[in-house]
């Protein structure tokens, strides 16, 4: 039951990333160039969190820095891709691939976790592909509306690569050490987050900073609260019995839905009747790989 509960909060805390992410976009569409300033407000309230929890049951092994290390620069990456598709495509849509790149790591447990293969498994992949057909055919005029352009699509890869890659690495972490050091290694892994998303603010222009960061700060910082929440909760449903193939499928379809609802209910966004059909067949796609 409690491995259940836990499942539930990490999918509160994707969908808080998600909509503060949102949040912050929309209120800094006349603030080019602010980005990086959000990865970085990111980075710095998420290891603040980690550091409160890490003190709760400190640890140490210098074997987990290089996973941390790895977990930083694809945390920062997958930031970065986030930010960049919600600036540049629909709010929803983005959800999805974000949530599906957690099914990505549910398929790499297929092939490297002995995760057990099985008809339903099979056809939630085939659905999936339907999903992502329809919901990439789906054409209205405007960001908003859901178009689909080559910068959106660059972003998406930048989140899914590093979405998924910060899954694998931390479960690999776990497994190797036998569920020990996880705060250790998260809190090391956005510590080296903040180092890449400074350096990456020192490339920008910074002509908005102060403007955005008086007025849109505690987006970000939400959302370091929520990243910290969502994967301090996949630490401890890693060393559960919980299989793989229904803890990220199960966090993806819950942020997923939660996301989309509130795409529409603050945000105003209204997907094309077959962006629809694609997202809710993404959904029972991902219901198929849980079961």
């Amino acid at each position: 039951m409690i491995a259940y509960l836990y499942l539930v909060g990490a999918m509160l805390g994707s969908t808080m990333i998600s909509v503060s992410s949102t949040f912050y976009t929309k209120r800094n569409l006349l603030r080019p160039h602010v980005s990086r300033l959000y990865s970085l407000i990111v980075s710095i309230s998420v290891t603040l969190g980690w550091l409160c929890i890490f003190l709760i049951d400190p640890s140490f092994d210098a074997r987990v820095l290089l996973y941390s290390l790895g977990y930083g620069v694809l945390y920062t990456v997958a930031m970065l891709g986030l930010v960049g598709a919600l600036g540049n495509g629909s709010v929803a849509l983005t959800a999805f691939f974000k949530q599906l790149s957690l099914v990505a790591v549910s398929v790499w447990g297929f092939f490297f976790w002995n995760t057990p293969v099985t008809a339903t498994v099979i056809t939630g992949i085939a659905l999936i592909v339907v999903a992502l057909a329809l919901c990439l055919s789906g054409k209205k005029d405007g960001v908003e509306r859901g178009r689909i352009t080559l910068k959106w699509v660059l972003y998406i890869l930048m989140l899914l690569v590093g979405n998924a890659g910060c899954s694998i690495i931390q479960k690999y972490q776990q497994m190797a050490f036998d569920g020990k050091h996880g705060s250790m290694m998260m809190l090391f892994a956005t510590a080296f987050s903040i180092v890449v998303s400074f350096l990456l603010c020192l490339r920008e222009d910074k002509t908005h900073y102060r403007e955005a960061m008086k007025k849109t700060w505690h987006f970000p910082a939400l959302a370091g609260l929520g990243s910290a929440l969502l994967n301090f909760l996949v630490i401890l449903l890693a060393v559960t019995a919980m299989s793989p193939a229904l803890i990220y499928p199960g966090i993806a379809v819950g942020g997923f839905i939660l996301t989309t609802l509130a795409s529409v209910a603050l945000f105003g966004e209204r997907p094309t009747p077959r962006q629809w059909v694609g997202l809710s067949v993404g959904a029972v796609a991902i219901v198929f790989l849980n079961l």
